[in-house]
């Protein structure tokens, strides 16, 4: 098990949750955790995910100024400038990076990074008006018409005798544990990150005689490994489409840039002149 702060862990939880249920605000653009991670540790601006949440959360919170691929570090620099004041629970080392002028999102501590994420869905939350219009919609629904999308209340789906509660993000392999949340330090604890991960833990589970790893057993194998297994289904079949439909481009460019070429008509002479020499 990977140990983590609960604040970074729990950011992370709370960042990606976010965009699970307003997926509205990066438009057609979906991530799973993995890809999260790996753009938080990521030093290049080659990997655009990150441009992609931070441009579509300053879009929420500067609805009048333009968020380009050119200006968003900059953009993004000027509002936490501007929300400096505000923001006490920002390290120190960060805070230095702010005010020293480093407008290279990239070149952050991908702890930063998670960081300036989870604040930035915060500053949504409470001042986007289309996440409000879309609550607001949302919970004036009749409870069998509302959206198919996960409840904006997160709990955890199995709570043992020990007092560890347990949670999941929606439909993923990742399972997050979390220590008892009236006793200090509270600790969270990123059980699985992969399928591979779950499938081992479920079956360690399963040849074990303790009660509460029995009960989640049963809990894992009901809940968690169907949706995490039919959506890493549905990944692969997308991603099965793209390389189809890349291929399709491919071989359609090849033909439509082949040339044949054309050989000289052929003419027969049927004259008989030549059995003359005979």
């Amino acid at each position: 098990m990977t140990q983590a702060p609960v604040q970074n862990m729990w950011q992370f939880a709370v960042v990606h949750g976010f965009f699970v249920r307003f997926p509205f605000v990066l438009g057609s653009r979906t991530f799973d955790p993995n890809e999260f991670q790996v753009a938080l540790n990521s030093t290049t601006t080659e990997d655009d995910l990150l441009y992609v949440i931070v441009r579509g959360l300053l879009k929420q919170l500067l609805v009048k100024t333009a968020v380009t691929h050119d200006t968003w570090h900059t953009t993004l620099h000027k509002y936490l400038i501007s929300h400096q004041s505000t923001t006490p629970w920002l390290p120190a080392d960060m805070v230095d990076w702010v005010s020293q002028g480093s407008s290279d999102f990239s070149a952050y501590p991908s702890s930063h990074k998670l960081l300036l994420v989870w604040f930035l869905c915060e500053m949504v939350l409470v001042n986007g008006r289309d996440i409000h219009q879309f609550i607001d919609t949302e919970m004036k629904k009749p409870l069998n018409k509302q959206s198919t999308s996960p409840r904006f209340v997160v709990e955890p789906f199995y709570a043992d005798s020990k007092h560890y509660y347990y949670y999941f993000d929606d439909q993923s392999p990742w399972v997050y544990r979390q220590t008892d949340p009236f006793e200090d330090p509270v600790i969270w604890e990123v059980v699985t990150t992969s399928l591979e991960e779950l499938n081992d833990l479920i079956s360690k589970l399963a040849l074990s005689k303790n009660r509460n790893q029995r009960l989640l057993h049963r809990e894992l194998s009901a809940k968690i490994r169907p949706g995490a297994e039919a959506k890493l289904a549905k990944k692969q079949q997308l991603e099965k489409a793209k390389v189809r439909t890349a291929l399709l481009h491919r071989d359609a460019e090849i033909l439509e840039t082949r040339t044949r070429g054309r050989k000289p008509n052929v003419s027969y002479n049927f004259d008989d002149t030549w059995m003359d020499d005979i």
